[in-house]
């Protein structure tokens, strides 16, 4: 169950998390910024002109001026340009690398405090277990989301970009991932629940509002009411992929909701039951 995936909106790809094995996976919600101008680095006064040089060497040259985190432009031998564009942030801004940039790495690293990308853009932070946020979403303004978990969390199984919290709802694994464009947070379900299975994160908000749209799109809007971050809608997929589409052969949509309580927003994620009960779900 893919609770919650938040994405950048620099870009329109989007990602299903991992289908481990497991009879339902539930995108719970994960989230990512708005899109901001990407900062291109100043090439300074005594920088070669880019076209003169793919001429003279008769290889495409880079263009540093119009290069930014998601484009790469060089120039071309014959006097033309060629740009490679991707759909979200692939590389960060190096004072320190000739190129004045360096590539994305999303493997989880420890902080001391926390799990975080090696190089990343989204701001994002994992638990390293125990109580408090599970993962955390700053905005580079000093805005930050943050979705905690009922109860404490173990330490947890790091490959790669993703973190693997094992059995926190009866044999439920929780999945958090790294993406270019924020975070992915799922649900691993290994077999039917045997009572109803209702999620219910306490969220940590600074200088946020976060809301629940009509299309069970999570949506983080800053004071003046300005989109911050948007997560798409949750779902839930069975774990049998479809041999000929390689997508998981049942989907349906989960509802979520914001439920006001004493102690602060819960960010509630509620299931189908009958889900569970479809023929053709193996248990793995």
């Amino acid at each position: 169950m893919q609770l919650a995936g938040f994405r950048s909106r620099r870009g329109s790809t989007r990602r299903r998390a991992g289908l481990a094995a497991g009879l339902v996976v539930a995108a719970l919600v994960g989230l990512a910024p708005v899109a901001k101008a990407d900062p291109v680095p100043d090439p300074g006064p005594s920088v070669p002109d880019p076209s003169a040089l793919a001429a003279e060497s008769g290889q495409p040259v880079p263009v540093p001026a119009a290069t930014s985190k998601t484009t790469a432009v060089v120039a071309n031998p014959d006097g033309t340009f060629t740009a490679t564009i991707a759909a979200g942030p692939v590389r960060e801004p190096d004072p320190g690398d000739p190129s004045g940039w360096t590539p994305l790495d999303l493997s989880l690293v420890d902080t001391g405090d926390a799990l975080a990308p090696a190089v990343g853009d989204a701001g994002v932070m994992f638990s390293k277990g125990g109580a408090g946020a599970a993962a955390t979403l700053a905005t580079g303004d000093g805005s930050s989301y943050a979705v905690g978990w009922n109860g404490v969390l173990p330490a947890p199984v790091v490959s790669g970009a993703s973190a693997t919290y094992a059995d926190v709802v009866g044999d439920a694994d929780l999945v958090l991932a790294a993406r270019p464009d924020g975070y992915g947070m799922s649900l691993v379900v290994p077999s039917r629940p045997a009572a109803p299975l209702v999620v219910e994160m306490p969220l940590s908000l600074q200088g946020l509002t976060a809301t629940v749209a009509e299309d069970d799109q999570l949506r983080l809007t800053g004071p003046s009411g300005e989109l911050v971050a948007a997560a798409d809608p949750a779902v839930m997929t069975g774990a049998a992929i479809d041999p000929v589409t390689g997508e998981p052969g049942e989907t349906e949509s989960v509802p979520i909701s914001i439920v006001s309580t004493l102690n602060g927003p819960l960010l509630r994620i509620a299931p189908d039951p009958a889900f569970f009960d479809r023929p053709g779900l193996p248990i793995r």
